[in-house]
C-alpha cells in the first residue's frame, strides 16, 4: 500500500498532511512512526512525501523507521540510526 503525506517547511519545522487531515509539525518528519501508529500501515507498505505537489522522497516505511536525520551546529543534515531515549524520546 502506498500513503502519501504532503509536507511543507516552516522556519525549522515540518508541518505534515495526511489524506487533508495535518497530523503534526515536526523538525524530523516521524511520518513513518505516525502511520504505523495511526494508519495501520506495516513496514513494506510505501511512504511517499510531496513538497509542494511534488514527489521529495519515497521509501518502505520499515526502512524509515529505522532512521532519523541528525543535524547540529557540527554535522550537516544526514541520515543516522533512530534510537529511543529512556524518556521515550530521540
Amino acid at each position: 500500500m502506498e500513503h502519501c503525506i504532503e509536507i511543507t517547511l516552516a522556519g525549522r519545522k515540518y508541518p505534515a498532511t495526511y489524506q487533508g487531515e495535518t497530523i503534526g509539525v515536526w523538525r524530523v518528519p516521524e511520518c513513518d512512526r505516525w502511520l504505523k501508529a495511526n494508519a495501520g500501515a506495516v513496514g513494506d507498505d510505501m511512504l511517499v512525501t510531496t513538497r509542494n505537489g511534488q514527489p521529495a522522497m519515497r521509501s518502505a516505511i520499515g526502512s524509515l523507521a529505522a532512521r532519523t536525520v541528525e543535524e547540529n551546529e557540527k554535522v550537516s543534515p544526514r541520515w543516522t540510526k533512530w534510537e529511543c531515549r529512556r524518556d521515550g524520546v530521540r
